[in-house]
């Protein structure tokens, strides 16, 4: 079947729910065998607050498209087929208060942008292709409780700038 078989699907799914006047707005695609493309299909979820793809084949670069989902609060995109780098589109989800990439082929370096996502309170990039240093603008997440980055190519120090982070509770510093 095709992403946009899929998504048709799911979107009708999803309209018919809020239209019912449920709250839960979720598209979940976990552990399905989704085995297609990511294409600009994202225009059409600008209200949904979570986007759950972990467990899938979903492949192809993560779609700049997804700074229209401005309601997003939760993106787990772990083990999934996802690669490239992460878009810097991603600055404008400034809902997100959740994401993880753990388990990925994203590509790059931890993008300092991720600094401007101030209701962040976790951020898994463990087991993943990211690489590069820990950006010290990840600092200015006062919100932030978890980190994660150990088993990924991140190198480096973790930067003294991380310190004021104090809601911080659990930090998975990158291990080499």
């Amino acid at each position: 079947r095709s992403w946009s078989w899929v998504m048709s699907s799911v979107l009708g799914r999803l309209r018919s729910d809020w239209s019912a006047g449920l709250p839960r707005g979720r598209l979940g695609l976990r552990q399905r065998c989704v085995r297609v493309s990511i294409r600009g299909v994202w225009c059409a979820l600008t209200m949904l607050p979570v986007l759950a793809m972990e467990g899938t084949a979903v492949s192809g670069s993560v779609p700049s498209a997804l700074r229209g989902l401005i309601r997003l609060t939760i993106g787990s995109l772990h083990q999934t087929s996802l690669s490239g780098s992460v878009p810097s589109a991603l600055s404008s989800l400034t809902a997100l208060e959740s994401m993880t990439v753990y388990q990925s082929s994203i590509t790059g370096s931890v993008p300092s942008l991720l600094g401007s996502l101030t209701r962040l309170h976790t951020l898994r990039l463990d087991q993943s292709s990211l690489s590069g240093t820990t950006p010290s603008e990840l600092s200015s997440l006062g919100l932030l409780n978890a980190l994660t980055m150990d088993q990924s190519s991140v190198s480096g120090a973790v930067p003294s700038a991380l310190s004021s982070l104090t809601a911080l509770t659990w930090l998975g510093p990158p291990q080499h």
